[in-house]
Parts: C-alpha cells; sequence; structure tokens
C-alpha cells in the first residue's frame, strides 16, 4: 500500500473561465489502480517507445493508429496501472 499521485497540467485560463474547478495533483492512498490513470500527448511517439525499449522495459504495446488519426501505445507501469501516450498526426 502506499501513496500514488496524478498531475493533471490544466492550463490556468480554464480554471478563471471556471470550465474547471481543479488545476493540480491528485494523490491517493492504497492499492494502485490498475487501470488506465493517464493519457498524455507527445511528439516523437516512436522515439518514445524506442527509448523505453532500449532500457530494458518490455510492458509496453506496440504503437497503432487510430481510427481518430493518432497514434498510441500503452506502457504498463511496475505496479500494474497503464500510462496511455499519443501523438497527433
Amino acid at each position: 500500500m502506499g501513496t500514488y499521485g496524478c498531475a493533471l497540467p490544466i492550463p490556468g485560463e480554464l480554471v478563471n473561465m471556471k470550465i474547471t474547478t481543479f488545476n493540480g495533483i491528485h494523490m491517493f492512498f492504497g492499492e494502485p489502480s490498475k487501470q488506465t490513470v493517464s493519457f498524455m500527448r507527445v511528439e516523437g511517439i516512436e522515439q518514445l517507445y524506442s527509448f523505453v525499449k532500449k532500457n530494458g522495459w518490455d510492458q509496453i504495446t506496440e504503437i497503432k493508429t487510430q481510427h481518430w488519426g493518432g497514434k498510441e501505445c500503452d506502457v504498463t507501469t511496475i505496479d500494474g496501472s497503464i500510462m496511455r501516450f499519443f501523438q497527433l498526426e
């Protein structure tokens, strides 16, 4: 059991416009979530994939092109949570 967090980079403008009320970090105590815990946009998803594999972590899915045009891959963390990365074309 431990403390787990999730950083949400919500632009301050959205908070100021009252579109969202949160702009910070969630912290949780307990067992890690065994589901997708993040959905992060990256540039250079192929480089990310290569970096992860080169450093010995094999819990990463192949890069797939999605029907909406983006590319995605998932990394399963050491505690079983899933971090999804995507790149827009």
